[in-house]
């Protein structure tokens, strides 16, 4: 059933008028990141730029093995939204909700990053928003809070959850070392479709996450310094069988073997 529905779409793919609504279409930068399939808790990343939204992508580095959520991945929400709305595409596969231990799925935008106190040079260089860990500094997860899917200093909000990630402990640990704040549900944010989810530094190589995307600190500080906000940057995630349907139709780029 799902091959046929994936050979129909290829079909439509090039006449429906959704599919000229490209999320892609914008960006001078992007990192696609791969799933064998949905169950998946391990894939790669790839990370590309082009100087003009006509060129075609250029590979930036090498492949990089990331680890995914413990219970694979899910179509979250973000840029792909409306382009995939009506599409038995966008209503196969599980989805991200609150605790589900899901990767997200699908195309988000990258303009937030974290991680530990940097230097003045390091400040300098970084051309993402930049928010230092301090004990002050949470992960709200309370779908309650006019703060649900936001990074906070509890100094500087009211502070009105009750449930968030001390990401000062994290931090302590070496995970959120770097990292950047993949914009899942994240312009008007609706409570429980899950919150909080990042590129940061892993536990140990394969190990999985609890929905985020992890590698190697050295790669994840790689990336994070490369990743440029005034080059609209994206995160491409998805199961192989989703990019292989969507490959030619939002002019991805070909993903090293």
């Amino acid at each position: 059933m799902i091959k046929k529905t994936l050979l129909l779409l290829l079909s439509l793919c090039a006449s429906h008028p959704l599919y000229s609504m490209n999320p892609t279409a914008d960006s001078l930068q992007m990192i696609v990141s791969l799933a064998d399939d949905w169950a998946s808790t391990t894939g790669f990343l790839q990370t590309y730029e082009r100087t003009t939204n006509s060129e075609a992508w250029r590979a930036v580095g090498e492949k990089i093995p990331v680890s995914f959520g413990k219970n694979g991945l899910g179509w979250g929400t973000g840029l792909h939204d409306e382009a995939l709305r009506n599409f038995d595409l966008f209503k196969q596969g599980p989805r991200v909700v609150e605790g589900a231990r899901r990767s997200p799925v699908g195309v988000f935008g990258l303009n937030i990053a974290f991680g530990r106190a940097l230097s003045a040079e390091e400040l300098q260089s970084i051309k993402l928003l930049y928010v230092p860990i301090t004990p002050h500094v949470w992960g709200v997860d309370d779908i309650k809070s006019s703060h649900y899917n936001r990074i906070e200093d509890d100094q500087l909000v009211a502070k009105d959850w009750d449930s968030a990630e001390d990401m000062n402990r994290y931090l302590g640990e070496g995970v959120y070392e770097y990292g950047v704040f993949i914009e899942h549900n994240y312009d008007r944010p609706i409570p429980g479709q899950g919150s909080c989810f990042f590129i940061h530094v892993h536990r140990r190589p394969g190990v999985p996450t609890w929905g985020c995307t992890a590698f190697s600190s050295e790669q994840v500080r790689n990336v994070m310094f490369w990743v440029d906000r005034a080059k609209k940057p994206i995160l491409v995630q998805l199961p192989r069988e989703i990019f292989n349907v969507l490959k030619n139709v939002w002019s991805l780029p070909e993903f090293p073997a």
